[in-house]
């Protein structure tokens, strides 16, 4: 035993169900070692995948800055105002419905991840923001860009109130200088643009056409079709 002394080790073939080789880096012999030492060779499983879970209740408003077109704000004046409502909509348009933008304020809800990098040096293009802010004081700022089919998100944690404090310095811990890559559905809930909020507008050209009177009955008889009035 070398207590407070670590190694590091090459894990070997199983030799059973409960023990199996192993030998220590930059040494010769192989060791037999129970209990039985097994390592995922994927990293990503070594991985906590949950991040956090911030509630939707907690939610006092958030601001998207989509990578392209305009951005809003959506914001409730307390937590018994179960709908947020959204600023800068467009004249003439409206909501598609009162709740609208209230599946944004639950995308912090359960986040977990499916990779993690070292946050970039060099900043990326297309880079979409989206800052929630909660009733007790936390803010948290969410970066997102996409490389290739990956949905890349970075996290930067405040607080503005004592209460959320400790919150803030455990969360800014655990994402500060990271990158995440999270489900594509989450990202997309995240950074949602104000025009997948709005009523569909009506298509150039869509007319109503003219109702068409009744169908008449296939090979009917010359004589059984009236003329109509006037004729």
């Amino acid at each position: 035993m070398t207590p407070g002394k670590t190694f590091s080790l090459i894990i070997g073939k199983s030799a059973g169900a409960k023990s199996g080789y192993v030998r220590v880096v930059s040494t010769a012999p192989s060791l037999l070692a129970n209990p039985l030492v097994t390592v995922d060779a994927d990293p990503r499983r070594w991985l906590d995948h949950t991040l956090f879970d911030i509630t939707q209740d907690r939610i006092k408003e958030f601001t998207v800055k989509p990578a392209g077109g305009p951005g809003y704000t959506a914001s409730r004046a307390n937590k018994d105002t179960s709908d947020f409502a959204v600023s800068d909509i467009p004249k003439g348009r409206k909501l598609s419905s009162p709740a609208a933008a209230d599946p944004i304020a639950g995308s912090l809800g359960s986040v977990s991840i499916d990779d993690v990098q070292k946050a970039q040096a060099t900043p990326a293009t297309g880079v979409a923001h989206t800052v929630f802010k909660t009733f007790d004081g936390l803010t948290l700022d969410v970066a997102g860009h996409k490389e290739g089919t990956r949905t890349m998100v970075s996290f930067t944690p405040t607080s503005t109130d004592q209460a959320t404090e400790a919150e803030a310095k455990t969360l800014a811990a655990r994402l500060n200088g990271w990158e995440f890559e999270i489900p594509s559905y989450k990202y997309d809930g995240m950074f949602r643009p104000l025009e997948e909020l709005l009523e569909k507008l009506p298509e150039k050209g869509d007319k109503k056409k003219p109702a068409a009177g009744p169908a008449l009955p296939p090979d009917l008889p010359p004589g059984l079709i009236s003329p109509g009035p006037g004729k």
